[in-house]
């Protein structure tokens, strides 16, 4: 019974801490998705988030999610991006210090139709979205 205790300690500890902010390498693109362009077939929320919580906080990087979308500290802006607005996949990244049951995996993208996000770094995580079969965006 003790090593079920501590099993149940482990996963509940992971899931509570997750990586929302883990660190980030090149990945293989397994894929195929580099250099795809792909067009928004539904709204989503575009979210500016901070890695530090500290008084100094700023945008680190930009994540794409849909509705409803997502909350906490780590976000400081929200803006919805309409259907239309296209991007293109630059890389895939895969997370080095991530906890198990946390996103692993991430394409890194251009929004190409958007100058307000030129020169920024956005992401969509892979557990969010299926990058070729969602309600979402679809391949121009």
């Amino acid at each position: 019974m003790t090593n079920f205790k501590i099993m149940c300690t482990v996963i509940l500890t992971t899931n509570l801490f997750g990586c929302g902010n883990g660190e980030f390498k090149s990945s293989e693109d397994e894929t195929g998705l580099v250099d795809e362009v792909f067009v928004f077939v539904e709204a989503v929320n575009i979210y500016g988030v901070t890695v530090e919580l500290d008084a100094n906080m700023s945008v680190d990087y930009y994540t794409i999610v849909g509705f409803p979308g997502i909350s906490g500290p780590e976000i400081l802006t929200k803006t919805i991006l309409p259907i239309g607005e296209t991007f293109r996949v630059l890389g895939i990244q895969e997370c080095v210090n991530c906890f198990p049951f946390s996103p692993v995996k991430r394409a890194l993208i251009e929004v190409i139709s958007n100058e307000n996000y030129s020169g920024e770094t956005v992401v969509i995580d892979f557990d969010r979205f299926d990058m070729r079969h969602n309600d979402f965006f679809k391949t121009q």
